[in-house]
């Protein structure tokens, strides 16, 4: 499956986790200054990247699941064409998080 989730969204993550145990998995946000063809589901050529860097298998595939869950949801979607900065997106996610744990 394409890592080009549609609606200008992709989600590159390495196969193998890459960090020390010791290290807590994080998510980089890049927004692309020119759109690239990503062979995205909807044809539709990518703008924003959100890179998963993991130590683990498990928490790859919660953080995976988690960034899924973000991007089935139009607010998230809005700020993200928006290319909202970094605090209006927590903010965001703070309260989105509320409705899976």
């Amino acid at each position: 499956m394409p890592t080009g989730i549609g609606r200008g969204i992709a989600i590159p993550h390495p196969r193998n986790p890459i960090l020390p145990p010791e290290i807590e998995p994080f998510t980089v946000l890049a927004y692309l200054e020119n759109p690239v063809d990503w062979s995205s589901l909807d044809g539709e050529k990518v703008d924003t990247l959100l890179l998963i860097v993991s130590a683990t298998a498990k928490q790859h595939l919660v953080t995976l699941s988690e960034i899924n869950f973000l991007c089935r949801q139009k607010d998230f979607l809005n700020l993200l064409k928006e290319r909202a900065g970094l605090d209006e997106l927590l903010v965001l996610i703070r309260e989105m998080e509320k409705q899976w744990r």
